[in-house]
Parts: C-alpha cells; structure tokens; sequence
C-alpha cells in the first residue's frame, strides 16, 4: 500500500469524524446537495460536489457547518435573557448581557484601578484648583495649599493619567453592561440597526438588511504585552459592511441571537 494510498484513507477518515462532529457541514454551499465523505481532500483544503460540479475550499464546508449548528440551536426554546418578536412591520431580537459573574469581576477591577488612579486625579485636580483658584476648597478631599506643581509638570500629568483614566472608566461600563446591559438588533424593510449599551444611553451600528450575507461566531485571539493568550469571542454580520458586536452576551444567549439572526435574514439552502 502506498503512502499515497493510505493518506487519501486517513483523509476519507478525518473528514467523516468532522461531518459527525458538526464542524464540517457535508453540503455543498452552492447546491446544498450532499457531499461524500470521499470527496473531500483535506489534504487540498478543498471538496468536490458531484451534483453540481463546484469545488469548494474546506473553509467554505467549516462555515456552513458552524451556521448549520447555528440555526439548529435558533430552533430550540429562546434561553432566558433573549426575546424575539415580529409583527410583520418590524422584527426585533434583544440579548441581555447581564452575568452575576461578570458584573463582580467588572466592579471588582474597577474599584481596584479606578481606586489607584483616583489618588492621583485627586492630586492633579488640587494642583489645577492651586493654579486656577491661588487655593483648595475645603468641601475637596484635599483642603489646603498641596505642594506645587509647575504647570509643565501638571499638563504632562494630565495627559499621563489620561489613557488611566479611559481604562477605568471602561471597567465601569463593563459592569454596568454586566448588570443591565442589551445587545437589541432592529430590522425594519431594509433598514438594520443594532443598539448596544444600557437603557438609552449606548452606540447604535446601521446596516442593510437586504444584503445581509451571513452571520456568524467569531473568536479573536491575540497576546498581550506581557505574552499571555487572550481571546474575544463575538458575532460578525456581514452585509454591505461588516458589524461586530455582542462580545459580552454570555455564550449561549450569543449562539442563539446568531441563529434567529440567520433565520430571518438569510435564507438557508435548500
């Protein structure tokens, strides 16, 4: 038996164990007709569907995998936290971010940093009260004449604590998107809009409905400056720009906003 012989074996057998697995969907994306399992070359990265003669890189076959699971979780019950509705006018899917666990490890960061930073605030605001006033207020946490500061040395100080200043306040919105936070997608006609934030007060994405191509899970992994591993899972809509958004859903509510997202704006094959 050749090598070549028993790599085309070992790839017929790959390929069947990852149909079974669900993370390659055994139908042509152009068809929808199945594919066999020994039509598909790992080796290549690529697949050959008989009925209708497209050879389709293993990529394409992951990603219909990945939406078909999608839209089967769509068909099961909404898990609690989402909730869909359509009238015929407007369809609306709303996904709450809110997690127990998220909203005491966003606070608990954010007392922590903004705790540190805020020393350093309350010395550069004294500072800028000394230069502007001549003296500190006595309703400020530091009453009296502070050390002074060059206004050199207190604009770079400024401009220091700044990027500090940004980080905690994303910690803040990180916990109040953790305790009432929603991800709400909107579609009227051809009109799509996804809000993001808390109540009213958050960033809304526009988008056209009509070309909505697909929708997926997407997970981006990167390392930081001190070389550990960090990832961000989120979803992606493809239309005729690209949204990403809903990276604090929790896992499951995510999946299935991703699903009922398919269902009504992209048409499965058949």
């Amino acid at each position: 038996m050749t090598k070549a012989t028993l790599y085309a074996g070992l790839s017929e057998r790959l390929a069947k164990a990852a149909a079974k697995a669900g993370t390659i969907s055994t139908n042509c994306p152009k068809c929808g007709k199945h594919i066999a399992s020994a039509d598909i070359n790992l080796s290549e990265g690529v697949a050959m569907c008989r009925a209708c003669d497209t050879l389709s890189r293993l990529g394409d076959l992951i990603a219909a995998g990945d939406e078909s699971q999608l839209r089967e979780a769509a068909q099961g019950e909404a898990p609690e936290g989402v909730s869909v509705s359509d009238d015929g006018v407007q369809f609306t899917a709303v996904a709450s971010t809110r997690s127990a666990g998220g909203a005491l490890a966003a606070a608990g960061a954010a007392l922590f940093w903004n705790g540190i930073v805020s020393v350093f605030v309350c010395v550069a605001i004294a500072s800028t009260l000394n230069h502007v006033l001549g003296h500190v207020p006595a309703w400020f946490p530091m009453p009296g004449k502070p050390a002074g500061i060059p206004l050199g040395v207190l604009l770079f100080l400024w401009l220091f604590l700044t990027p500090f200043m940004l980080i905690g306040l994303a910690l803040f919105i990180a916990c109040l998107m953790s305790l009432a936070g929603r991800v709400e997608v909107r579609v009227r006609e051809d009109e799509g809009r996804i809000f993001t934030g808390v109540g009213s007060l958050g960033y809304s994405q526009k988008f056209d409905a009509s070309k909505v191509r697909r929708v997926s899970v997407e997970r981006k992994q990167w390392t930081n400056s001190d070389g550990d591993a960090r990832s961000s899972t989120y979803l992606l809509l493809q239309a005729d720009r690209d949204v990403k958004f809903g990276s604090m859903i929790p896992e499951q509510r995510r999946r299935y906003l991703a699903g009922i997202l398919l269902a009504a704006l992209v048409p499965g094959k058949s």
